[in-house]
């Protein structure tokens, strides 16, 4: 995605238009080394608790990215006459008014840690964050239609060409990013405990019955 001057938008949708998240660009930039290296550290299970300690843990890792890109690949935005209708990943379904949008930013150049550039659009009122569209997770035709529209309604836009790490927008626009964006230490610190606590309880148990 570039600034309409240099990629022209196509012509709004007629509305309602609804479109889904699309994980076929992070499917390939996942790409199938990121399983293998995976698969090989939990050898490390292997050697220190067993072959019954082993296959849960990559019984569980298996799990947990497949329910990660089911979850990613729920998500629809729907664009009406009126206003943005965002659903999540767990089905709700939030609104946003046009003339309560307050900004709408465009980040051509969007780090996504580990995968590259991609393009990013979050929309927000002046208190809070709306919705976060990383061009990964969506088709990019999907997101310029998105653009057109709301050219469409005459709000404003704002395009950052440089590139743009989570950390600078979270300082830069607070209000337009969610509590673990802010605070992405303390939310992966989190995460990596309950992985921790997950995997012992499970080896533990394992050797327990399996005794």
């Amino acid at each position: 995605m570039k600034p309409p001057k240099s990629n022209p938008l196509p012509p709004p949708s007629a509305l309602p238009y609804t479109f889904k998240a699309n994980l076929a660009e992070y499917r390939r930039r996942l790409g199938i080394w990121r399983f293998i290296l995976a698969f090989g550290l939990t050898f490390i299970i292997f050697l220190r608790f067993g072959v019954l300690a082993w296959a849960l843990t990559v019984v569980l890792i298996t799990a947990v990215i497949l329910t990660v890109m089911y979850l990613l690949s729920r998500r629809s935005l729907t664009l009406t006459k009126t206003h943005i209708e965002f659903t999540n990943s767990f089905g709700k379904v939030k609104k946003l008014e046009y003339h309560d949008i307050q900004s709408f930013r465009i980040f051509v150049n969007y780090v996504e840690p580990s995968f590259g550039l991609t393009p990013r659009i979050i929309i927000a009122t002046d208190k809070r964050p709306f919705v976060s569209l990383v061009g990964m997770y969506w088709n990019l035709e999907d997101l310029d239609r998105l653009l057109s529209t709301i050219k469409d309604k005459k709000i404003d836009t704002e395009y950052f060409e440089d590139f743009a790490y989570s950390a600078q927008i979270a300082k830069q626009f607070p209000h337009s990013v969610p509590v673990y964006e802010r605070h992405p230490y303390w939310i992966a610190f989190g995460i990596v405990i309950l992985l921790l606590v997950v995997i012992s309880v499970g080896v533990l148990l394992s050797m327990t019955v399996f005794d």
